[in-house]
Formats: structure tokens, sequence, C-alpha cells
């Protein structure tokens, strides 16, 4: 995977912490290297709120039924790049798990221009990243200094990314901490994707699941 070579725009990322009943937010940096002109839209950093920790002791979420890849709902990205210097995009998820079921999502990448990209080469990187309410995306870095949360069942998350039109998996990865990061380069990452997100029976949170692929194989990783 090459690196990312041009100068980068990096957005923070505020993740949600659950503590004592009462939400407290941490951004330890930027999570991804965005290319130049890429950008959020002004809610794509904003908390897990409170309405969706209420739903998730339900538990229940609008996206919900997705227990199974049928019921998988299309997700359109929060945004996209389609310059030939910048093609990328960007999924944003927040949800519940709970009840030991799995969360389904069709990711639509399809629609992404890879073949207006000047550099190119037929293998679109992924950064994936699961944070559950009561950590950070960076708690993994001890500079950082965000809550890392024990290692238990009631923490653990499980996401694995398949290729929709014949279930072949493309990438799998779990933590027990609730910080998971999973990354890689694949020729089927143009294609439609359906993404699971899975617990024990004594998981119950509120989770944020980004999604970001481009072109370049931007660099991951945490500013503290």
């Amino acid at each position: 995977m090459k690196l990312l070579q041009r100068s980068v725009m990096r957005s923070k990322i505020s993740v949600a912490l659950l503590a004592l009943g009462s939400l407290a937010v941490a951004s330890c940096g930027d999570n991804l290297s965005l290319p130049p002109d890429a950008s959020r839209p002004p809610d794509a950093g904003t908390a897990i709120d409170g309405a969706l920790a209420f739903r998730c002791d339900a538990p229940a979420d609008d996206l919900e039924p997705n227990d199974t890849a049928e019921t998988a709902p299309v997700v359109l990205p929060t945004s996209t790049g389609e310059t030939p210097a910048s093609i990328y995009g960007d999924w944003i998820i927040e949800a519940c798990l709970g009840n030991g079921n799995q969360d389904w999502y069709r990711i639509d990448a399809s629609q992404l221009r890879w073949d207006l990209a000047d550099d190119f080469d037929g293998t679109p990187s992924m950064q994936l990243h699961t944070v559950i309410a009561g950590t950070g995306v960076c708690a993994d870095i001890a500079a950082c200094n965000e809550v890392r949360l024990p290692d238990a069942p009631e923490n653990t998350v499980t996401v694995s990314v398949y290729r929709a039109s014949d279930m072949e998996l493309l990438a799998t990865k779990d933590d027990t901490h609730g910080v998971l990061k999973l990354t890689g380069a694949n020729a089927s990452f143009d294609e439609d994707l359906l993404v699971s997100v899975s617990g024990p029976p004594e998981a119950l949170y509120v989770y944020r699941l980004n999604i970001f692929l481009d072109v370049t194989g931007s660099i991951d990783e945490c500013e503290c």
C-alpha cells in the first residue's frame, strides 16, 4: 500500500464518553488522514447523544431491524471526494448493539468514481474504526490519555467486512477493550460491501462505526 505523499488535512473526530450517567466528549486528534480537499459535514464529529444511549437500553435504534445480511440497510457515504487527486468515501454510523444480536450494513461503495483517480492502481484502501461509548478512538495510544475500557465481554466488539455480491469475507477483527481498528487494501473494496458488528451476549452499548475508503493508502494515526 502506498503511503500518502501529499500534504493532508486532518479533522477531529470526537467520541462520546458515557460515565456516571452523563456524557463527556474526548477528542484526541484525527484518526484518518484525508486528501487535501476532503471535508466532513458539520455533524460528522458530534457526540453520541443521550437519546441514542437511552434507546440502546431498549435496545433499538433507527437502523433496526438489521440483524441479518438480508435486512442490512443501504448506508450512503457521509461525504465523498471525486477529483483526480481525491477519490474517497467516508461512512459514519452511530447505533446500538445488544441482546447478543448482530448489526448489518450495506456500504454503498460502488458509486465512488475510482476511475477518475490519477494514481489509482485498482486496489482501494480501507480504514475502519469501531468505538463503543465509554472510550475513545485513540485509547490504545498511551500518550492520548483517553479512557481505556477493561478487557471484558461487555466491552467486546467484532467487525467483519464482506463483498456484498457473494459474501466473500474480506476482513475481520475483534477487540475486547471497545476500540477496534481494521485496515487493508483489496480490489473488492470498490464494490458494495456488507459490514457486520457483533458482540457476546453481555454486550450492550452505543457505538460509532467509521469506514473510510480511498485510493492513496492514507495513514491512519492519532495525533496527541
